[in-house]
């Protein structure tokens, strides 16, 4: 939506001056809720702009110091950085595509705190947010992690904002809806800084989609969005057209069920605040690595993150994320976010290359009592595609053939390493659910525990607390008591409550 150069002086100016004269006017009425600094920003072609190309070069002389040593990291034959190009936004595995990405993230993270320092000199009490496309981070896109890295908009903004999309399958496969980004990208933003999601653009409902939604869905994208930290939405879109091209046809506002949903949502989750703010309070003690590297270098890296994550949430775990960055920053002493305080396990998923800054700091976690896993295989190659000698943290890879077994072999090497998950969902055959994800917070002397059944099909299922089945329980959405088996239905989301 950039209809101007960002890396201009000119442009700046020009923002500065409208903001200088704007926050004044409105920093003091009371119905300001945040500023939202861009919508869904991404900074791609830059080829022909001469400011990112001195940006560029200078910003290669901070990070190698001297052409000799780019050439040797590059394994490449510059005589000279102006020989240097400004690669076009397209991911590939080479040494100049990855420096390339880290600095384009850097400079459009700069970009934006150039706004939000001005809005934070003017009105320091308002805080500040980014649209960014959180599900598209997840994968090497150009809308995504081309130019966007959650974690360097954490130092200047007091709210995660992001703009994020669901979509309900259908109930003839097996999956009822494609949940996964959307909740990864809340937990990835809150590892990075310990703030609410905003989700200011929540696309729940595909533009121009005019087939039937289910209420229940609707439900389950405010409820399970709520329990993994988002404390504000705006759908998209409230607006009805019936013209069959505008992006507003089937918006949520021809859907009167679907809008009771939502209402009743809110109801719901307002008069359940302290229970969903203790899960939302629940810190990662399993995280996996998100990292520039792998998106660069490794193909499969994307569906091997994907699969461990659903893992670790259907066997029980809230899992969170630490970047390529934050690993650096601990190689050099820096301590893990406070969301990130009681992490006690990293796994490494399906990356074949990771920093070697990072690969120092996963070593001082694993040095300091941390565990570290890997699925299906651990790191070999650093940042540039130069081997390994030896991997210098202790790390043990997870078996499994397929993810029905990942999640029960993940399960279990977690808690060999003697990390507590007291409360446990099976089927009736004792195995863990695929499809179900849950973990608990504890709450009044009991446990407080979140279940949503993302799969086509009910399910039944038993609930174990520290290794005994419980035989009586409430839930609270409903107010119901609940004896024995549990019936687990399809997008309704279950808040159980077991003293």
């Amino acid at each position: 939506f950039l209809g101007y150069c960002p890396h201009a002086p000119e442009s700046r100016a020009v923002l500065e001056r409208f903001l200088r004269y704007t926050i004044p006017r409105i920093r003091d009425l009371r119905a300001l809720h945040s500023i939202c600094l861009s919508n869904e920003p991404i900074l791609t072609n830059v080829q022909s702009c001469p400011l990112a190309r001195a940006n560029w070069h200078a910003w290669l002389q901070r990070r190698h110091g001297t052409l000799e040593k780019l050439n040797e990291a590059w394994q490449t034959q510059y005589t000279s950085l102006d020989e240097i190009p400004l690669p076009p936004p397209v991911f590939r595995p080479s040494p100049i595509v990855y420096d390339f990405v880290r600095y384009n993230q850097e400079e459009h993270a700069a970009w934006h705190r150039f706004m939000a320092d001005i809005i934070h000199e003017l009105a320091p009490q308002i805080p500040v947010h980014a649209q960014m496309m959180i599900c598209a981070v997840f994968g090497p896109e150009t809308h995504g992690p081309w130019s966007i890295a959650p974690e360097l908009f954490a130092p200047f903004c007091e709210i995660n904002g992001n703009d994020a999309w669901r979509v309900w399958l259908g109930d003839a496969g097996e999956w009822a809806t494609a949940w996964q980004q959307e909740i990864m990208g809340y937990e990835l933003q809150r590892c990075a800084r310990e703030a609410p999601v905003f989700n200011s653009e929540d696309h729940i409902i595909a533009d121009r989609n005019i087939s039937w939604q289910p209420p229940e869905y609707i439900y389950n994208v405010y409820w399970q969005g709520a329990v993994h930290g988002r404390g504000a939405s705006s759908a998209w879109v409230w607006e009805r057209s019936n013209d069959l091209v505008s992006d507003f046809t089937g918006s949520i506002l021809h859907r009167p069920e679907c809008v009771e949903a939502a209402g009743r949502c809110t109801l719901d989750l307002n008069r359940l605040a302290e229970q969903v703010t203790a899960l939302q309070k629940v810190k990662p003690q399993v995280a996996l690595i998100y990292a520039l590297s792998g998106f660069v270098w490794d193909p499969g890296y994307p569906e091997a993150m994907a699969a461990v994550y659903r893992a670790g949430v259907f066997g029980g775990y809230k899992v969170g994320f630490v970047s390529e960055r934050q690993l650096e920053a601990w190689s050099g002493g820096g301590r893990p976010a406070e969301y990130l305080s009681d992490l006690k396990v990293i796994i490494c998923p399906g990356l074949r290359h990771l920093s070697a800054s990072a690969q120092e700091g996963l070593a001082k976690f694993a040095a300091a009592g941390g565990k570290v896993f890997a699925w299906p295989g651990l790191p070999e190659a650093d940042e540039y595609d130069r081997p390994l000698a030896v991997l210098s943290t202790p790390a043990a890879s997870l078996q499994a053939q397929d993810e029905a077994e990942l999640v029960e072999a993940l399960r279990a090497a977690v808690a060999g390493c003697g990390v507590p998950l007291p409360v446990k969902l099976t089927g009736p055959d004792d195995k863990l659910l695929y499809g179900v994800e849950y973990f608990a917070a504890p709450f009044e002397g009991g446990w407080v525990i979140n279940v949503s059944n993302y799969r086509s099909a009910a399910v039944s299922a038993k609930l174990f607390v520290d290794g005994r089945e419980v035989a009586q329980a409430t839930e609270l959405i409903s107010g119901r008591p609940l004896r024995g088996t549990l019936q687990v239905p399809s997008l309704q989301p279950l808040l159980i409550f077991v003293r």
